[in-house]
């Protein structure tokens, strides 16, 4: 019993609050609340502070490791020409000659030589003397064999009373090789039977001119137009014997005889 007297008196007490909380206006000025003074606040300096710097880290590159294989030689691949491409000769190099100096006077006297011993000691010891082992002689008639066996062929039976006569014109040589040429005429006694050109190839074979081939080529000489044979009217002609056709004859008293 007494509880509820206590719960009816704060109903009461409630009931009341609401009624007098409702005759006040709410449209009126609002009543200030007290509030406590607020305190300016001074503001602290704030010093600001150097950002860190960071220093660049280096990188270390990444090494690959790669396995070691045996290589093996590949051929590069050859690419054939269409046919429509037009060939162009390579450019060539001009390459300086070891013997810059000319040698054509040399051996002019070398081949001047050679016809000097053509005509001391004949064709078959001079050319056994300026032919190279590996010479050769060519003719109208063919060729040779090598060397000493050469000139064996072409002169071994050449008649003593035949006459060779070489005469040569002109040289040109450098590098320890070179060419002669010029003239021969073969005579027996003074009647010449055949003349023609030579063309010879040398080389120096141990500081010595060597002869590798020669090449001659000519024509016989005609034969000799012979007077023709006289008759017998011809012999006794005052042209054949113009003394006997100028002398008179006369008797024992001088008289000229008809």
């Amino acid at each position: 019993m007494h509880i509820k007297n206590i719960a009816l008196l704060a109903i009461a007490h409630l009931f009341c609050a609401g009624v007098a909380m409702a005759q006040v206006p709410d449209w009126g000025p609002a009543k200030p609340h007290d509030k406590p003074p607020t305190k300016a606040v001074t503001p602290k300096p704030q010093t600001a502070k150097p950002a860190p710097v960071k220093a660049p880290i280096a990188k270390t590159p990444a090494t690959k490791i790669v396995a070691s294989k045996t290589q093996t030689f590949k051929a590069p691949e050859v690419t054939q020409p269409s046919p429509q491409t037009v060939f162009k000769a390579p450019s060539k190099t001009a390459v300086p000659s070891v013997y810059a100096e000319d040698q054509s006077q040399e051996l002019v006297a070398v081949d001047l030589r050679l016809a000097s011993d053509i005509s001391d000691y004949g064709p078959l010891a001079a050319y056994t003397k300026h032919l190279s082992k590996a010479g050769v002689l060519y003719d109208a008639d063919g060729g040779t064999p090598d060397g000493v066996s050469s000139a064996e062929a072409r002169f071994k039976d050449f008649p003593t009373a035949i006459t060779l006569v070489r005469v040569p014109e002109k040289a040109m040589a450098s590098a320890n090789g070179g060419s002669s040429w010029g003239a021969y005429k073969i005579y027996r006694g003074t009647q010449l039977l055949s003349s023609g050109r030579y063309l010879a190839v040398w080389r120096k074979e141990q500081g010595v001119w060597k002869i590798v081939s020669e090449l001659a080529a000519g024509k016989d000489a005609p034969p000799p137009v012979l007077p023709s044979k006289p008759t017998n009217a011809q012999a006794t002609s005052a042209k054949e014997t113009p003394a006997a056709a100028n002398k008179k004859l006369k008797d024992a008293f001088g008289r000229t005889v008809n």
